[in-house]
């Protein structure tokens, strides 16, 4: 591949990723609120998973134990973004309260499971929950999301 080919590849593989970025919306069934759920940057993906190390007694990261709350937060910090907009609803200094003062269950479990999906990170003790099939790495046209049990908030169709 030549220099100029190379550039001219680089460049439309980037633009491409920037706009096949994945979303889907999840709504609030007890108060509407729409949320936009983005698939993360490769760092953001790195924070998440970051987030469940949890380190043993001898300092380095065990690898048997993860933390599950710290993952989801991170989630939803890196994911969850105002509809439309560039504008994330969390940030990092919201991390301690979503952790560890908020109860899990509706919303907060609808968003974190989207998030985790939507970065292809496995939830503690499940399979990796990534892109289904080749078309949904590839195609942004093409994506379904699983249909939301009546106990959990809606999950409205996907945004690009």
């Amino acid at each position: 591949m030549t220099n100029s080919n190379r550039k001219a590849t680089r460049q439309k593989f980037l633009d491409a990723a920037k706009r096949r970025r994945r979303s889907e919306n999840v709504t609030d069934t007890e108060d509407g609120t729409v949320y936009e759920v983005r698939v993360p940057s490769a760092a953001g993906r790195g924070r998440i998973v970051t987030a469940g190390i949890v380190m043993g007694k001898d300092g380095q990261p065990d690898a048997k134990r993860t933390d599950p709350g710290g993952m989801e937060a991170k989630a939803l910090i890196e994911c969850v973004y105002e509809p439309g907009t560039e504008d994330r609803v969390f940030d990092d200094s919201d991390f301690k309260a979503l952790r560890d003062e908020l109860a899990v269950g509706g919303i907060f479990d609808a968003l974190a499971k989207k998030a985790l999906e939507l970065a292809g990170i496995r939830e503690p003790g499940k399979e990796l929950t990534g892109p289904k099939s080749e078309s949904d790495r590839t195609d942004s046209s093409s994506s379904e999301s699983p249909k939301p049990s009546e106990a959990e908030p809606s999950t409205s169709s996907p945004t690009h």
